[in-house]
């Protein structure tokens, strides 16, 4: 029953046991660069996980999301999130800043402004794609896509489903990006 199944991209759930202890792996300092809004659950998110990278020894960078621009660690950088070179401009500010950026991770408050959204990340993944070495990115949705077992504080949300069903085509035709 696995013949054919060798190539193409899945999707595995797993539960572990909570006795079971989870393995911290330690890992070289990476440079990450988070994006988000400027205000709301995205960004109290992005300042949680930065502080969490940061104790690991990872290099944070985060770009918030604004409307008709980007702006990065306190820099001012217009990124119209329907230019393609507005993306490709705000990785290598970045790049110049930390590093080669390792890790982009979008997070995602759709709502009513989500087609915007979805042609902006679509100019990220071009824009990732054209390094020698793509960064892995990351795609975090709430809703977008229901787990059974989580909690249900979480509604289905048609906007972030279709973010994540972007992510899906992401890891099929970007392999590299590792979405």
């Amino acid at each position: 029953p696995t013949e054919g199944l060798s190539t193409g991209a899945y999707l595995v759930l797993a539960k572990r046991p909570e006795a079971d202890p989870v393995p911290v792996i330690q890992s070289p300092g990476a440079n990450w660069l988070l994006v988000c809004q400027p205000v709301g659950p995205t960004h109290a998110l992005a300042d949680t996980l930065g502080r969490h990278l940061q104790s690991q020894g990872q290099r944070i960078a985060v770009a918030t999301v604004l409307n008709g621009g980007v702006e990065l660690s306190g820099q001012s950088l217009c990124l119209d999130l329907e230019s393609p070179a507005s993306a490709a401009a705000l990785l290598a500010t970045a790049g110049a800043n930390n590093g080669q950026v390792d890790h982009v991770v979008y997070l995602a408050d759709l709502g009513a402004s989500a087609s915007i959204h979805l042609t902006g990340v679509l100019y990220l993944v071009q824009a990732l794609t054209r390094p020698t070495v793509s960064p892995r990115l990351w795609l975090v949705t709430a809703g977008g896509a229901l787990v059974e077992g989580l909690s249900r504080r979480v509604s289905p949300d048609i906007h972030a489903a279709a973010l994540w069903g972007l992510g899906r085509v992401v890891m099929n035709e970007c392999p590299a990006l590792v979405c």
